[in-house]
């Protein structure tokens, strides 16, 4: 495990290095902090929004939509990577929803502080013209993560539901990719498309495109809540494991500072359009929001929960089954309502790392 995350690690700050150098002393700096004991957060996930033109019947964001509430703004966001910088963070990725929908996109991405941190930005690609690869470019976007469901047409669009979407997706990834920016295109490995072949070729997809494929587990959230037979069975996750340290694949465990492992609530965090500090998209656990204190304090207040003291091997949402059963049911039900944070916190505090630790039915 350890070999094979310091490879991928090598290969994933390497292009950032060579291709964006002006983030190398950053880096540095914060894999220093990490390996001396520091709690340091490498990356977050900053939806802007929920809107969005597709009807996936796996949307993660289904129950924390509140269209009453506004959207952080441009000053929100650059408050948030001031604070983010500070903590040692490298990459801001915007995401939604469907970030594009945003009609100050271009403010919010020139708010994270692209001449400091590595913006990416995530997209389904539905509305991605190569004048505005351009006008993203120059704002300072500098990789990109497209959503692919399937290897075909047919079954793509009606997972989304959004004819038209397949194309799309290839079609702006080429795009991305003829401007310069490296474009990862991100898929969910399910009992399904493994029993099919289809996830398979996905990856061989990918590759043919020259991009990178990146894999992720099944979430029983948002519109897949309390959905089971989706989830990959042990030896599937062996299979899970073995995929995605092939050449060209990838997971979000595998450009941690220290070892390879699931980021959420340590290296990693997500943050709603209102505000709102997680662990993760799929952990819906609000540990504050960052309209009333300071990410500084949301996020040292998570790291001194037992369970976010360190990494975990696999997603515990996808793949630990203690956590699937202990924990997540009860944090979907609080996350209903983003006002009752100690009713989300509460089922966290209860569970510690060593009943979820690498090694306890989640590892292959």
């Amino acid at each position: 495990m350890d070999f094979t995350g310091a490879i991928a690690k090598l290969k994933h700050y390497w292009f950032m290095a060579v291709e964006h150098p002006y983030i190398l002393p950053r880096i540095g700096r914060s894999m220093l902090l990490a390996w001396g004991g520091r709690h340091v957060l490498r990356g977050v996930e900053l939806a802007i929004t929920y809107r969005c033109q597709a009807r996936c019947r796996h949307c993660l964001q289904t129950k924390l939509v509140h269209p009453e509430t506004k959207e952080l703004t441009p000053e929100e966001i650059g408050c948030i990577a001031d604070d983010f910088l500070a903590l040692g963070g490298i990459n801001i990725n915007i995401t939604g929803g469907e970030a594009l929908l945003r009609d100050d996109l271009i403010d919010c991405i020139e708010a994270a502080r692209p001449n400091k941190a590595f913006v990416t930005l995530a997209t389904n690609g539905y509305l991605v013209t190569r004048p505005m690869v351009r006008e993203l470019k120059r704002a300072g976007i500098r990789m990109v993560t497209i959503s692919l469901d399937a290897p075909d047409a047919e079954t793509h669009d009606r997972i989304r539901g959004l004819p038209g979407s397949f194309d799309a997706v290839i079609r702006g990834a080429r795009y991305f990719k003829e401007a310069g920016i490296r474009v990862f295109l991100n898929t969910i490995m399910t009992k399904e498309n493994t029993e099919n072949g289809d996830i398979y070729r996905i990856v061989d997809l990918t590759r043919s495109e020259g991009h990178v494929c990146t894999i992720n587990l099944p979430y029983a959230v948002g519109a897949w809540e309390g959905v089971r037979d989706n989830r990959l069975n042990p030896e599937q996750i062996k299979e899970y494991w073995r995929l995605i340290h092939q050449p060209g694949v990838r997971w979000e465990g595998d450009a941690n500072y220290l070892k390879e492992g699931c980021p959420a609530g340590t290296e990693k965090i997500y943050i709603t359009p209102y505000g709102d500090v997680m662990p993760c998209a799929v952990i819906h656990s609000s540990f504050g929001n960052i309209r009333k204190k300071s990410l500084y304090d949301i996020y040292f207040k998570m790291r001194s929960m037992d369970i976010f003291k360190d990494v975990h091997g696999l997603c515990m949402v996808g793949a630990n089954t203690v956590f699937q059963t202990r924990v997540l049911d009860r944090i979907n039900r609080a996350a209903r309502n983003l006002d009752a944070v100690d009713a989300m916190v509460k089922p966290l505090e209860e569970i510690t790392y060593s009943e979820v630790e690498p090694g306890k039915g989640e590892l292959p």
